[in-house]
């Protein structure tokens, strides 16, 4: 083999040469990896630490909003639309590295508020019942209202030609006619349920009864602080006839109550020339003391609207019907948050209660013991007698739970369950008051177990009648051969009515729903309703009727009708102003009141930022529920986390 050959073999199976460059290699993918794992390493810590810092801003962000919440739980104020600003800078909270949060608080329109939305007053509340239209308009004509009008119903305007112009917003819960109706401060046909404010009339106990005073010299002066409960006889004095015809029945500064038995429980005016004022006169005094007679409507006005003047408290079935004649009230001065009211619907609500005796005394029947007188339990306490022979049962304990001390009572009822087999000559229930008086009910023959009923609020007419009385059956046998009687008695109970306060509470056809769109049909009735060409009605205060309808209907409308404002059940409009009156029907001067709304607040919490500027963190909407009484609960409505 040649030299040359040798060499070529050499360097065809020698790798020194590659074992370098497999080092190199190495060394350099070793390096870029390790460059790759330290910047990774850098990376993971840099995000690490953003992570924890991320977290502790969002942790006291949450802390500063609850901070925030817990502030403004019970300050009413703070989160009130138009309120104290209600804004935070919580220091280094729950000891977050010294992290300060600003929360912006934003309350939404309208929030704690129970005032106007735009009209400077809410000069119309209705809550009708099932069935019922919120207000109903359906004549000719404008009705212009100063202030806003709330309606947990409908707003409807039938005819072509009827409009409804309001200085303030509108709200329903039902359909409304909004073509035709005409609002500065926005009209919402769904919007939610509203609450209505909760009066008080001026009187909490039912006053001394008056008689209705005779007319003199074309003038009949009624006393204040009494009881009225003869609606004839008021009709009477305004029927255009008699001494009061074309006179005065003038009302001095007080309350009255109006009480008409059901029946006869309207009082009808129906005088053109009759002025009906309430209040202290202005312009004017009696005549007899060198006086002029009054000047009804406004702009003079019949009593002085800057001074404390009457309340008209109608109860039960009593209402007030003006078809013609001139009708001016100026009312009470208000207290606090409650208006002056002028004429006051009963909000009174009745109590029934079934009073059973408690004690039962010794007798000839057998099982005689309060528990046998469960009625149709099957426990009865019986006894067997021959013929003349007579026996009786007494119990007591009726008591409990006692009626409440100065109660009025409504209605008592004698319930006796009892049978008569065999002869029975009479039988009887006899109750007992305290002070020895007492009455008697007379028991029919019954055959069969039966319960019988009797009105005992004759006999038991107070509270205090209730203290102390007994009730005891008794029976008598035939005489003659062979008559015999087996009596059982199976529960006695008397069954009592009243209310608290005094006044009677809506009844009759006040109560009856729904109120009709058009006409009377004598089934239900309005607390207030006016009629005709020749009424001319005025009402300075508030008229608070929520249990009740008012049904105001006049044509050639001149003068405002009410400056008070309206809450009341149902309110229906027909009224066709006068070509030459362009003012307001209706308007509320000072706004009514309504309970405080939630307060609804946007609360968003921010964190300074690295290098200058602040960053958002949280957002939350939260609602306050201040009744009965601020801060009652707190609701989250969302809570949004920045990520």
């Amino acid at each position: 083999m040649t030299r040359l050959a040798r060499m070529r073999d050499r360097a065809e199976t020698d790798d020194e040469g590659n074992a370098l460059i497999i080092a190199l290699v190495f060394i350099t993918v070793f390096g870029l990896l390790m460059a790759a794992i330290l910047s990774f390493s850098d990376t993971s810590l840099r995000a690490a630490d953003a992570v924890q810092s991320q977290r502790l801003n969002v942790y006291a962000a949450d802390g500063a909003v609850e901070a925030t919440i817990a502030a403004m739980r019970y300050d009413v104020a703070e989160g009130t639309f138009g309120g104290t600003p209600c804004n935070q800078t919580i220091d280094d909270v729950n000891d977050t590295d010294d992290i300060d949060v600003s929360v912006t608080c934003t309350p939404h329109p309208g929030s704690g508020t129970g005032g106007s939305s735009g009209g400077g007053g809410i000069a119309i509340i209705t809550n009708p019942s099932a069935g019922e239209y919120g207000i109903y308009k359906d004549s000719n004509g404008i009705l212009r209202v100063g202030g806003d009008i709330y309606t947990n119903g409908s707003v409807t305007l039938p005819s072509a030609d009827a409009f409804l112009d309001l200085t303030g917003s509108l709200k329903s819960t039902g359909p409304c006619s909004e073509d035709k109706i005409t609002a500065s401060g926005g009209i919402d046909c769904s919007a939610a349920v509203t609450s209505l404010p909760t009066y008080s009339a001026a009187i909490t106990s039912v006053p001394a009864t008056q008689p209705v005073p005779a007319c003199l010299a074309g003038i009949a002066t009624f006393v204040p602080n009494r009881t009225y409960t003869d609606a004839a006889a008021l009709s009477a004095l305004t029927s255009g006839t008699g001494a009061c015809s074309k006179g005065l029945l003038y009302f001095p500064p007080g309350a009255y109550y109006f009480d008409f038995p059901s029946g006869s429980s309207e009082w009808l005016i129906n005088d053109k020339d009759d002025n009906v004022v309430g209040g202290v006169p202005s312009g004017w005094s009696l005549p007899g003391l060198g006086g002029l007679k009054p000047t009804i409507p406004d702009p003079s006005g019949a009593c002085n609207q800057s001074l404390s003047g009457v309340q008209f408290v109608f109860g039960g079935t009593s209402r007030l019907y003006l078809q013609s004649g001139k009708f001016e009230l100026c009312g009470v001065t208000g207290s606090g948050s409650t208006p002056g009211i002028a004429v006051f619907g009963s909000t009174a609500s009745e109590t029934s209660q079934a009073l059973a005796p408690t004690t039962a005394g010794t007798s000839k029947f057998d099982n005689v013991n309060p528990g046998a007188f469960v009625f149709g339990d099957g426990g009865v306490a019986s006894v067997s007698l021959d013929a003349g022979e007579s026996a009786s049962a007494t119990v007591s304990g009726f008591g409990t739970p006692a009626v409440p001390a100065g109660a009025t009572i409504s209605a008592v009822t004698l319930r006796v369950a009892h049978r008569d087999q065999g002869s029975l000559e009479s039988g009887s229930v006899k109750l007992t008051k305290s002070d020895g008086t007492s009455c008697t009910f007379t028991l029919a023959e019954q055959t069969k177990l039966t319960t019988e009923t009797f009105d005992a609020k004759t006999c038991l007419s107070t509270a205090a009648s209730f203290s102390g009385v007994s009730a005891t059956y008794s029976v008598l046998v035939e005489t003659g051969r062979g008559k015999k009687l087996t009596a059982s008695l199976d529960g006695i109970a008397l069954d009592v009515t009243y209310v608290v306060g005094g006044i009677a509470p809506p009844s009759g056809c006040i109560t009856q729903t729904p109120f009709p769109t058009s006409g009377s049909d004598g089934t239900h009735c309005a607390l207030i309703k006016s009629s005709g060409a020749q009424s001319l009605l005025s009402i300075h205060g508030m008229v608070y009727a929520p249990r009740a309808a008012i049904d105001l209907a006049a044509t050639n409308a001149s003068a405002q009708t009410f400056s008070g404002g309206i809450v009341a059940r149902t309110f229906r409009a027909n009224v066709t102003p006068a070509s030459t009156f362009t003012g307001q029907l209706i308007s509320v001067p000072g706004g009514v009141s309504l309970p405080n709304g939630p307060r609804i607040v946007d609360l968003v919490a921010s964190v300074p930022r690295p290098g200058g500027g602040t960053e958002v963190q949280l957002r939350a909407t939260v609602r306050f529920v201040d009744q009965p009484s601020p801060g009652t609960s707190v609701e989250v409505l969302s809570w949004d986390v920045e990520r």
